[in-house]
């Protein structure tokens, strides 16, 4: 990172571990498959995405409210809006 202003003037990482601390907890993602080939599967509880290059395919319309709120998506989500 670095500060706006003419040249490059690095931060120090202390502004940046404290702006993503919401962030800095293990939310249980998962992960199989190859980023390098983009072909992979990320699950987070009961909620499953596969990506394939351009195609992401998920199971969301099978989802519970239960199986949503028991998977910690929503407290991922407000990690990422803080």
């Amino acid at each position: 990172t670095g500060a706006v202003g003419p040249g490059f003037n690095p931060l120090p990482p202390w502004p940046m571990r404290v702006a993503c601390s919401y962030l800095d907890r293990d939310f249980g993602i998962g992960m199989t498959g190859s980023v390098k080939d983009v072909n992979y599967t990320v699950t987070l509880g009961r909620i499953h995405v596969g990506v394939d290059w351009t195609i992401a395919t998920g199971n969301g319309q099978s989802l519970t409210a239960s199986d949503i709120e028991d998977s910690g998506v929503l407290d991922l989500a407000v990690a990422v809006a803080k």
